[in-house]
């Protein structure tokens, strides 16, 4: 019954990891798509004067678009390292039970 629960908590760590990693993925890469046709100066009227480098071009964001785009990557990160640590774990085991 625990080894059962285990796998099942490893198998929900694994995909809960890649459905976060993809989705930060494919939001970050909506997002990109957004950036690149921001100008490419400060504009203090509409507070976009935070530098960003998309695409081999430095466009200029607010603070709060700064601020998710910092969260798209932490959740890229987090979902990379649950899904590195399921697999670890689960090579680890592996090699303990062939023993």
């Amino acid at each position: 019954m625990g080894y059962l629960l285990r796998e099942h908590v490893m198998r929900t760590l694994f995909f809960v990891g890649l459905l976060l990693l993809i989705v930060s993925l494919a939001y970050g890469y909506y997002l990109t798509g957004i950036y690149v046709h921001y100008p490419q100066a400060p504009q203090s009227a509409t507070q976009q004067t935070v530098p960003y480098h998309v695409r081999s071009v430095t466009v200029y964001v607010t603070h709060s678009e700064m601020n998710t785009i910092e969260v798209v990557k932490g959740g890229e990160l987090a979902g990379l390292a649950l899904v590195g640590l399921a697999i670890v774990i689960r090579i680890m085991r592996r090699r303990r039970a062939d023993k």
